[in-house]
Order: C-alpha cells, then structure tokens, then sequence
C-alpha cells in the first residue's frame, strides 16, 4: 500500500515538473515524518495507512495558500463554509479572534464557536477551542508587547482558527495543524502517535509566524530561504513558549529549547519533541517515526530535492542550523531571549534587504544582518555574542585579528 501512495505521491509532482509551487501553506509536521512512519517495519498496518493519508494530506496543505494568497482574512478565505466577507476590524481594534469549527471535514469556518468579545459557552465542552484561543491571545500579546507589532500583518488580520480539520472522511483525524496564508486549522491526531495539535503555544506561535514572515521578509519556500522560513517560526514560536512558562518567564538558560514538546504521544518512546534548537538532531528516534534529520552546523547540511518529496530542500532539516544560531546567541548574551536576541532577529527579518533573496544564501544574508542589527540596537558585547554563534554553526567565519606590525629593527 505504501509503495502505491509513494508512486502516486511522486506522480502528481512529476506532472508538474517537480517544481515547488510557492507561496502556499506550511504545516508543522513535514512530510518526510509521515513517509518514514509509513515505510517502517515497526509501525502498524493501521499506523501505515494513517501516515499515508497523511502524506496526501500534507500535499494538499501545501496547495492551500496558492488559493488563498490574494485574499487575506481582511475579506475572503478559500474553502470557507460560504464564502462570505468578513469586515476587517480597525486597527486600533487590536486582537481579534474568531474560533471555528470544522467538524471533522475540510471546511474552514464551518461553524462559529467564538468570535472576540462574545460568549464562551460554545467552547465549554471543547479543550481544544479554549487552549487555541488561549495561545491566540498569548502570540498577540507577545507580539504587541514586547516587538511592538500590531498582529500578524501589524494592522488588521484577524486571528482564525478552525478546529477539528480533517480532509478524509472518519476516523482517525488528521495529524497535523497548518497556516494557509489566512487562518490556521488543526487536526484532532490518531491517538495512536500524535495527539492534539491545540496543546502547544509553540506551535501555534510557530504557525502564526510564518503569518509575520509572509507581511514581513516573505521569505521564498525553497532550500535555504525556505529553511530560514522555518526557523523563525521555531525561533519566535519558542521565545513565545518561554515568555508565558508556566512557572513564570524563563531564563535563555533555562529553557529546554524544544518544539512541539509532547506532539508525540507517550507510547512513541525516545521521541520527546518534534526539534530541538539546543541539540538540533536529537528531538526524536524511534523505530517507528524514525530520527531527528536536523544538522547543528554547516557540516551537516543537506542537499535534497527541491520538491515536496525532497522537503523543498529540506527546510524542515536544515532549519537546524539558524535554529541553533539562535540559541547560542540568547545563552551567551544571557538574560532573557526575547530581550536582546529576539529583537535583533526581529529587526533583521523587518529589514528591506531580506525581501527577495538568493534562496541559496539566505542564511549568510540574515547572519549578516543580525550583526548588524546587534551592534545598531546593544552593544559591541552581543555583537560579538551573535557573530559568534553564527561561526560556530559555521554559516559565517571568524574574523581574524590582524597580527601586531612588527617592530623595526633599530640601525645600527
């Protein structure tokens, strides 16, 4: 059956010449997982199915945004319900959110569970809902409060959410949640290896922020732009995840630097979180949904096909290595990473010069700029401190200090 769903897979990007077609939407779960769970000897014949539904499933997310990229939640989303205008809220409206579910079918917006302002009764009986549109509020107020934007777009996209997403028909729901350039939509899990999608604030910040970065640098989804893509939606995701710990804020230090903590159900054993920006590669290996492919440095990239099969040049691998940028600049800085990292990041994602870069340089081009951006916004010290770790990934090499002149000889 696998081998079926593999040609089928193949067959309908091979009709489009294998070429990526960009912008579109981006879901937490890559493919490549739901193929290694499929092709594994380990995994169930049910578990096989499931991650071949899911391979079809993760393609046909990555075709939403093409429908949807004109038309932006201030109007009309794709596959709504009924298509019908939604007013956009002013700017001074600040957070706004609107809770749907879609009961268990492809239809964003189905039906309305809470729009901001209104009752919560709808949501009394749904977890989900309440934690979706918890960790709204939470990416609103983190972005509002500490980076000074208004939203994703920074004036008026609404925050929307759609529930109980599923494009197969029955049980079990989908493995996966996804942004589509409009709203996001999370799927219930299998209940065998994932679980609920509504359950971590860091992949709903991660989400949301691939909205930032489409208002923002626009970064193409392709090899290292795409990769990069990626990463800051980890990044901002994860400052997110600390910002509102629950045992209070968290030290840089402090923090395990984890994504999607427990996205893996308890049973898939060895497998604590989806990556890891502390130790990029070492998130996940089990039998059954294979290894952790992050690299930590330039050593390890890897060059893949520029596909769906191939994870668009694996964005979702190499993402690894700006990720763990990241956190050795906020360990070494120290403090907080929101406070000092986290906005160098943000402003080097802001800056023109970002916008339409060489795909495959893209990581060279933001470490640059972070430079930039930590000796205009601090001090010489996190300067050096974000240098550093963009060396020690070895996207960027170290400056040598040029030797001392040497002294003359006196004449005799």
């Amino acid at each position: 059956m696998f081998d079926q769903a593999k040609m089928l897979f193949q067959l309908k990007w091979s009709r489009c010449g294998g070429q990526s077609h960009r912008p579109h939407g981006h879901s937490i779960i890559p493919s490549y997982v739901f193929s290694d769970i499929a092709s594994s000897s380990s995994a169930s014949p049910s578990e096989q199915e499931q991650a071949e539904s899911n391979i079809q499933s993760t393609q046909r997310i990555h075709s939403l945004r093409t429908a949807t990229d004109t038309n932006t939640n201030t109007g009309t989303a794709a596959n709504t319900s009924n298509g019908a205008k939604e007013k956009a809220p002013d700017a001074e409206d600040g957070l706004i959110r609107k809770i749907y579910s879609s009961q268990k079918t492809a239809k964003l917006r189905k039906k309305l569970l809470y729009t901001e302002g209104g009752d919560v009764k709808d949501l009394e009986t749904d977890a989900g809902a309440q934690e979706v549109l918890d960790y709204f509020g939470k990416t609103f107020e983190f972005y509002k409060e500490v980076l000074g934007r208004n939203g994703i777009n920074d004036k008026d996209l609404q925050m929307i959410g759609s529930l109980h997403y599923d494009d197969v028909p029955g049980p079990p729901g989908m493995d996966n949640a996804f942004w589509d350039g409009d709203e996001m939509a999370f799927g219930d899990g299998d209940g065998e290896i994932f679980g609920s999608f509504t359950k971590n604030i860091d992949v709903i910040g991660h989400e949301l922020t691939h909205g930032v970065v489409q208002f923002t640098a626009n970064l193409e989804y392709e090899i290292q732009s795409g990769a990069l893509n990626e990463s800051m939606a980890d990044v901002f995701g994860t400052m997110i995840k600390q910002y509102f710990h629950p045992s209070g804020k968290q030290l840089a230090s402090d923090a395990d630097w984890l994504i999607g903590e427990g996205i893996f159900l308890p049973a898939i054993t060895n497998a604590k979180a989806l990556r890891s920006m502390k130790a990029p590669g070492t998130a996940y290996n089990n039998p059954k949904v294979g290894k952790d492919r992050q690299p930590a440095t330039m050593d390890g990239y890897v060059k893949s096909a520029n596909t769906e099969a191939g994870d668009w040049g694996g964005v979702h691998i190499n993402s690894g290595i700006p990720n763990h940028a990241f956190y050795l600049a906020s360990v070494a800085i120290g403090g907080y990473s929101w406070e000092k990292a986290g906005k160098v990041w943000y402003a080097a994602l802001r800056d023109e010069s970002l916008k339409g870069i060489d795909t495959g340089t893209a990581f060279k081009v933001f470490a640059d700029l972070t430079v930039v951006y930590a000796k205009k916004l601090f001090d010489a010290e996190v300067e050096a401190a974000v240098k550093k770790a963009w060396v020690d990934v070895k996207v960027l090499t170290a400056t040598k200090t040029p030797a001392a002149p040497k002294k003359p000889k006196e004449d005799l």
